[in-house]
């Protein structure tokens, strides 16, 4: 035993006597003292029996290492970073994670497009339908001439009646228009009714007489005149040939009265119009017109407006 404390003498006057330790030099000295201390104390309890002085001895190596640690205690303790080596657990590798990146949304850019050239749009043809026997195409005479519609008309195997209508605008003798239609199909010797047109003075609308003069030896004077819708007025003649008569522009008879019977007929205009007064028919004779050097007197006529 004295041989065992002998060897860590040394050792602990070392350890004793160091000025400035760390607590790594503090572990180098005390983990080294330990060892022969356990050692010594597995030895004297292997050999000693005798339990007060297997007491004695562990007692005696605890106050060595005490004492040893005593030196120590006034000392600082510097804080080291102990470096693990590395073991041979593979660490979880870090994989990097691609961040998600924006994608760009394209911009939608206006597809230019082509404006198609403009095409012929076709016309619609029309077959016409084989007449039946007996059947004759009725001619297109509107526009036309009176005349020259009549002999078109007579040639194609028909026949016609005509109405005259006032028309200011277009020469007297013009067909206005015409019925059937141009093409249509109408049996041989049928009617082709004609609207011809014809232009006429106007008539003075007042209390002042408007002359009539005849200058062919037959026929009827026509006047126009432009009356107010429930207007009442005094239509006076003294014309003595035949009637007078009053019109809408289409020659629908609308009043009259017989001039050898009456000389005046008070008329309300249904509505603001233009009006047609048709005076005969009267005759007369070549001797009358040449004594009247062309132009015989036939009295006055009246529109004279009837106040309220």
């Amino acid at each position: 035993m004295s041989k065992g404390m002998e060897a860590m003498a040394p050792r602990l006057r070392q350890g004793a006597n160091l000025k400035r330790f760390n607590y790594r030099q503090a572990t180098r000295v005390i983990f080294p003292l330990l060892a022969p201390i356990q050692a010594l104390t597995q030895t004297c309890a292997m050999s000693l029996t005798h339990i007060p002085v297997r007491r004695l001895l562990l007692l005696t190596a605890l106050s060595l290492a005490a004492s040893a640690c005593a030196g120590l205690a006034g000392e600082p303790i510097e804080p080291t970073v102990e470096v693990i080596p590395p073991s041979d657990t593979p660490k979880p590798t870090e994989t990097n994670t691609p961040e998600p990146t924006s994608t760009a949304t394209p911009v939608p850019t206006a597809t230019p497009s082509l404006t198609p050239l403009p095409t012929a749009t076709p016309t619609a043809t029309f077959t016409k339908t084989p007449l039946p026997a007996g059947w004759v195409e009725v001619p297109d005479v509107i526009g036309m001439y009176y005349r020259d519609a009549r002999n078109l008309i007579i040639r194609s195997g028909l026949n016609f009646v005509y109405r005259d209508v006032l028309d200011l605008d277009l020469p007297t003798g013009t067909v206005l228009i015409q019925n059937p239609f141009p093409g249509s199909g109408k049996p041989a010797g049928g009617l082709v009714f004609l609207f011809r047109t014809f232009q006429a003075p106007p008539a003075l609308v007042n209390t002042i007489c408007y002359p009539l003069r005849l200058i062919t030896t037959g026929g009827r004077l026509l006047y126009y005149v432009d009356l107010e819708q429930d207007q009442m007025y005094e239509i006076r003649t003294d014309f003595k040939y035949g009637q007078t008569s009053i019109f809408d522009s289409q020659m629908f008879l609308l009043e009259s009265f017989v001039n050898s019977k009456t000389d005046t007929v008070d008329f309300v205009a249904p509505y603001t119009a233009r009006y047609v007064l048709a005076l005969g028919p009267f005759s007369i004779t070549q001797r009358d017109l040449d004594n009247s050097n062309g132009a015989v007197n036939a009295g006055c006529l009246y529109v004279i407006p009837v106040e309220a």
